[in-house]
């Protein structure tokens, strides 16, 4: 309590005998034993807001008396306020400037605690009188630039908040239904009876019959794109001005590259993602009980029934090495006499592999022999480090025979051990209702069949999983095959890598396999060595007919198509 209040009062010619006591803020929440004043003995009581005189420069609120508020009262001009209301305007959540007898009235309701879907909100206000310099202001404009250069290719809508219902229906009780309707939908929880009429997501990738072909249609490739053309239009493009040409992308590209490595937009951004990490810790020491409040009416949700995803799993090595020790155990306990290769047309049983590559017996089989764990170390020994011994990693025992045998979906046996092996591993997914897996499988290019076989190994073996979707990965391996002869250019690798989609999409019936496979196919992405170097721009770009030479094309290039 200040002891200068009564200096003040005179100050402002104020009634001595109505003297405003200085109540510091934090003090407010000890209640009445914060309003013992020096002078008096009368116990100070906080009133509404805005009857509160407020000091901007010691950040005080002084308050009345009681005596005052009484008087007040009587003459109907101000009422009480509740502690909760007082800590609301200390947070800043309801402060307003003046206000009629009405809202004084609605500010006099006790307040009830809420249901944790309001948090208390954190705000920082800038004054107008701030300037920034020209470095600060060329880094934002170079940031706006690279959000419109977002939005040229991933599409206008992109950064916009779309709230799910089980969030926006989250505390009314009208929508638990609706909300356990959508959580079943989504599971796959047959345990759960919707009503006539519902609409339940069920994903069979092998169902139904493919569409028919549209005769309307017909695909084009011109300097290395594939085109969609309508012949009822004098062919032309369906999807209209959605080409962007090689030199646009290379310099939006490179105007990306040049916003990350600029210093002054490093400035610029550090600072603000440090408020930003700083307002969140905020947050969580303010709002733990709401967010804690709010989290047990999440219908049962909390980190174990949050759906997780693997990413950047590559399909040989979705499995743990000891599956993968456990499923080679048990077939050289049950197949050793299965002719599982070809060698010189000569057919080679899996016992003759394993003789050749130093594993005769059973007990043998461990998992230091096997040598399929990745480590971290110095030199020749480090995985991540060294691309070579990563890839060495993939041939079981050290030997490459083995890793075609099982880890290969084209090979002799036509790819059942990788299928039996696949299938174990997505049983275990599915006793984990709430893991979810995103693997990647390769095609290469270098062949138009590639696309075939695969989908025709998924059909085969009806390799599916609701909790697993597929990527397609195309490593960037153009100087191999060019220098095998198995593409003659840079187009001839493109037409083997997208033909056959365009083809699949435009007559599904013909390709039956393929569309299937699509079902569970959800993005393509390019893999490379990155311990490579690679130039990343060129001063002019040849159609992908004229990169008739061994040498790789820049990583601009490959991201392009």
């Amino acid at each position: 309590v200040g002891s200068s209040c009564v200096d003040q009062a005179k100050h402002r010619q104020l009634n001595p005998a109505h003297v405003c006591r200085r109540v510091w803020v934090s003090c407010r929440a000890m209640g009445a034993k914060a309003g013992k004043a020096r002078t008096r003995s009368t116990p100070v009581e906080v009133i509404a807001e805005e009857e509160c005189h407020h000091d901007k420069h010691w950040k005080t609120v002084t308050v009345q008396s009681r005596e005052n508020v009484e008087q007040k009262n009587n003459a109907g001009m101000g009422r009480k306020a509740s502690w909760a209301q007082i800590i609301s305007m200390e947070d800043g959540s309801d402060r307003k400037s003046g206000g009629s007898h009405a809202k004084k009235e609605d500010s006099a309701k006790p307040a009830e605690l809420d249901d944790g879907s309001a948090y208390i909100q954190v705000r920082i206000p800038e004054p107008e009188v701030v300037k920034y310099g020209i470095e600060a202001a060329n880094a934002a404009k170079r940031i706006l630039k690279c959000l419109e250069i977002r939005k040229k290719y991933v599409g206008e809508n992109v950064g916009q908040h779309v709230e799910p219902n089980t969030v926006r229906y989250g505390d009314k009780a009208a929508h638990k239904k609706e909300r356990a309707q959508l959580v079943a939908q989504f599971d796959g929880d047959s345990g759960l009876a919707l009503e006539q009429g519902a609409r339940r997501i069920l994903w069979e990738p092998f169902s139904g019959t493919p569409p028919s072909v549209d005769n309307s249609l017909e695909v084009r490739f011109q300097n290395g794109v594939f085109q969609v053309c309508d012949r009822n239009a004098d062919g032309a493009p369906v999807a209209g001005g959605a080409e962007i040409d090689v030199d646009e992308f290379c310099a939006d590209y490179v105007e990306v590259l040049r916003t990350m490595r600029d210093r002054g937009c490093i400035s610029f951004c550090g600072p603000r993602l440090k408020e930003l990490d700083l307002k969140f810790q905020l947050h969580t020491h303010r709002n733990a009980e709401r967010e804690a409040q709010r989290q047990k009416q999440a219908c049962g949700r909390d980190w174990y029934q949050v759906r997780k995803v693997d990413t950047h799993i590559h399909h040989s090595a979705c499995f743990t090495q000891r599956q993968l020790m456990a499923f080679i155990r048990k077939k050289m306990s049950t197949e050793m006499d299965t002719v599982v290769a070809e060698e010189g047309g000569k057919p080679l049983t899996l016992r003759e592999v394993f003789s050749t590559a130093g594993v005769s017996d059973l007990d043998e089989v461990n998992a230091d022999r096997l040598c399929c764990m990745a480590s971290i170390g110095s030199g020749q020994h480090d995985t991540f480090g060294r691309f070579d011994v990563f890839n060495t990693k993939y041939n079981p025992f050290g030997d490459k025979r083995l890793r075609d045998i099982f880890l290969k979906t084209d090979n002799y046996i036509g790819g059942r051990y990788l299928a039996e092996l696949t299938k174990e591993v997505m049983a275990a997914y599915q006793t984990q209702k709430f893991v979810c897996a995103e693997w990647r499988i390769s095609i290469y290019g270098k062949k138009a069949e590639e696309w075939a076989k695969l989908a025709k190994w998924f059909r085969q073996y009806s390799i599916q999983c609701q909790q697993i979707r597929w990527l397609i990965q195309v490593p960037r391996l153009y100087p191999l095959f060019r220098k095998l002869g198995q593409v003659q250019n840079f187009a001839d690798m493109l037409r083997h890598i997208f033909e056959p989609l365009f083809m699949a999409s435009l007559d599904p019936a013909a390709h039956e396999d393929l569309h299937f496979m699509l079902q569970q196919v959800v993005g393509i992405d390019s893999v490379d060595d990155e311990s490579q170097g690679t130039q990343m721009t060129l001063s002019s770009y040849p159609t992908p007919e004229e990169w008739d030479s061994e040498t790789n094309p820049p990583y601009t290039y490959w991201m392009y198509h």
